[in-house]
C-alpha cells in the first residue's frame, strides 16, 4: 500500500562549504521525494536534495580616526557581521574627497573585530575624507564616510623635538 507524505520538515543545522570557508545553516531547503522503499528494518526515502543558502554581505561600521598628527592617523573599523561567510578582507578608502582613491591593506577579520591602520605621508593641516569596507565571496559592504583633519604642526612634548616624536611614534 502506497503512503503519502504530506508535511515534512528538516532543519538543517550546519553546512560545509569548500574553500576552507564557513557556511552559515541554509534558510532555505527543498527536498523532492523521488523513492520510497521498505528494507533493513524500516522505510527509506531517497531524495534530490536542493540546498540554497540565503547569505547575507557582511557589514562594516567607521569608527572615528584616533591619533590624529601632522602627517598621520589612525583609522578604525569594526567588522560588524561577516554574513553567510567568514573571515572577510577588512581595509578603508581615504583620500581628501569622497572619491577616496587611495585604499589600504586587508586584513582578515571574523565578526566583532575591530582593525585599526596607520596612515601615513598626510599633508599637514588638511582634511581627509574616509570610510571602512569589508569584502566576502558574497560582496562587499562599506560604513559611512568619516573625516578627520591633520594637525598644522606636532606641538611636540615639552622639552622634545617633533623629529624625536615623530621617530618614537607620536
Amino acid at each position: 500500500m502506497p503512503v503519502a507524505i504530506t508535511d515534512t520538515e528538516v532543519n538543517p543545522t550546519h553546512v560545509a562549504g569548500g574553500g576552507g570557508g564557513r557556511v552559515a545553516p541554509p534558510t532555505e531547503t527543498e527536498i523532492n521525494p523521488t523513492f520510497f522503499g521498505e528494507g533493513g528494518g524500516g522505510w527509506n526515502v531517497f531524495t534530490d536534495t536542493e540546498i540554497n543558502p540565503v547569505l547575507a554581505a557582511p557589514e562594516a561600521t567607521t569608527d572615528p580616526a584616533a591619533a590624529v598628527r601632522a602627517t598621520k592617523a589612525t583609522l578604525n573599523g569594526t567588522l560588524d557581521s561577516g554574513g553567510g561567510i567568514q573571515p572577510c578582507d577588512c581595509g578603508f578608502e581615504w583620500g581628501e574627497t569622497v572619491a577616496y582613491g587611495n585604499t589600504t591593506p586587508t586584513e582578515r577579520k571574523e565578526t566583532g573585530d575591530s582593525f585599526p591602520q596607520l596612515v601615513t605621508g598626510l599633508d599637514r593641516d588638511q582634511t581627509y575624507h574616509f570610510r571602512a569596507f569589508a569584502a566576502s565571496g558574497i560582496g562587499t559592504a562599506y560604513g559611512d564616510d568619516e573625516t578627520f583633519t591633520t594637525l598644522a604642526e606636532d606641538k611636540g612634548v615639552a622639552g622634545l623635538n617633533p623629529a624625536l616624536m615623530e621617530s618614537l611614534g607620536y
